[in-house]
């Protein structure tokens, strides 16, 4: 069973469980809207789980700590909320030093104090590996139910924002050390977009204020944390159609290329699969284009919604491209 598996029992079990609220947007998005008399309140809930989700080999205390609550704090950002509050739920493993867990701390601190997010409380316990839990709250509109996966319309574009894959060049070059591309000018994009890249996994940033901006021009919208082509499917099927990207259209980093070619790595692939970028895909009308350049200049369009059920991504040649091992990231029990 893998993670949508489980998460699909899960629906099919707790949808019209238990209370009498029922929800605008119920199990199954980036996040579910509850009813309130004031702004409609919208929750989620992220784990960072050591072993799984970080290794303290790999990153200092704060970086977790940061990238634990800005995780959370983009599905609000994928429903067009305005960040709230956080919880923090901290599962401490023996051993622990006092000094890493209040560097952990300031890394949630700033996470919080970049978002607007406020930490009112949690709960600490121990455990066989350290963990964080982040429950985050927003608001919205009265009236507005938040951008859905579900509005995505046979016509409309398909866009993303800032640009996919460069998390997980970030993570092969803390894992395994950089390399130098060939060539002198080469040389000197890879490493700029090398340490662009670990910069960018470490300290990701919630796109907010872009998913404010979309809420009444997108029709859908879905935040990128297991990867541009997988995240998409999810919009694609909740919305019941296909979605064409052209592979020209790829945003990348001044090179990105010639970093991923270093590490024997396909640019191409990368930007399609690499998780953890927390940046926004969306869906818009194709009459929007000179406004969303406007008012979201981050984002570039980068396909389009179809009929035919599934995500496929065009060469320049228009022929579909090979996409056999591009899952993108699931968890798997």
């Amino acid at each position: 069973m893998d993670e949508f598996e489980l998460i699909e029992a899960l629906r099919t079990r707790f949808t019209g469980t238990g209370g009498t609220t029922v929800p605008l947007v119920d199990i199954g998005d980036d996040a579910a809207v509850l009813p309130s008399d004031e702004r409609p309140l919208v929750l989620s809930v992220d784990a960072s789980v050591e072993g799984v989700h970080f290794e303290q080999r790999f990153a200092p205390a704060e970086d977790i700590g940061y990238r634990a609550l800005m995780a959370a704090a983009s599905d609000l950002a994928a429903m067009g909320a305005d960040a709230e509050a956080a919880l923090l739920g901290l599962i401490i493993a023996a051993g622990a030093e006092p000094a890493w867990l209040l560097a952990l701390a300031d890394g949630v601190a700033a996470a919080a104090s970049a978002t607007g997010l406020r930490v009112v409380g949690g709960n600490v316990s121990r455990g066989a590996r350290t963990s964080l839990t982040t429950t985050v709250t927003g608001r919205l509109p009265l009236g507005s139910a938040g951008l859905r996966r579900t509005g995505a319309r046979v016509g409309d574009d398909v866009y993303v924002s800032g640009h996919p894959g460069l998390a997980a060049l970030g993570l092969a070059i803390i894992q395994g050390g950089a390399r130098d591309a060939q060539g002198a000018e080469a040389q000197a994009a890879a490493r700029r977009a090398q340490d662009q890249a670990v910069a960018h996994w470490r300290r990701p940033h919630a796109r907010l204020t872009l998913g404010a901006v979309l809420r009444q021009r997108a029709t859908s919208a879905v935040d990128l944390s297991d990867g541009l082509l997988q995240d998409l499917a999810h919009v694609a099927h909740a919305s019941g159609v296909g979605v064409e990207l052209e592979e020209d259209a790829l945003p990348m980093a001044a090179g990105f290329e010639d970093a991923c070619v270093a590490l024997g790595m396909s640019a191409v692939d990368t930007v399609l699969s690499g998780g953890e970028d927390y940046e926004l895909a969306f869906t818009a009308p194709p009459e929007l284009r000179d406004e969303l350049a406007e008012v979201a200049p981050t984002a570039v369009r980068v396909g389009a919604v179809v009929s035919l059920p599934g995500v496929r991504v065009l060469t320049h040649e228009k022929t579909p491209r090979a996409l056999s091992g591009l899952a993108g990231f699931r968890h798997r029990w």
